[in-house]
């Protein structure tokens, strides 16, 4: 709710941040921000190895334990060209301690 309440209000940058595990999760997202005419730059943090996984356990605000963290990961689903529109950035960013 609060992302349509931002994007029908013409906020000039709407942040999503949420886990969108699953390429479908976020699709809505892409639709509606495209059909009120923003650009979209997506954002992928993927845990490769059990050390960034801890970083992301250790680092999460809802207390999530490190074994759902870690069951998100292997459930993860990377963006690719065939699953968003021409036109949408995706950037993978590395998991780091710092």
């Amino acid at each position: 709710n609060d992302f349509i309440e931002a994007i029908s209000r013409k906020q000039p940058v709407v942040v999503v941040d949420n886990t969108n595990i699953r390429v479908w999760e976020l699709q809505n997202y892409v639709k509606l921000a495209r059909l009120f005419g923003y650009d979209l730059e997506i954002i992928e943090m993927i845990p490769n190895t059990p050390s960034e996984v801890n970083l992301c356990a250790a680092r999460n605000q809802h207390k999530v334990p490190i074994e759902v963290v870690q069951s998100m990961s292997d459930l993860f689903e990377p963006l690719g060209p065939q699953s968003l529109p021409n036109g949408i950035v995706v950037k993978a960013v590395k998991i780091s301690g710092e």
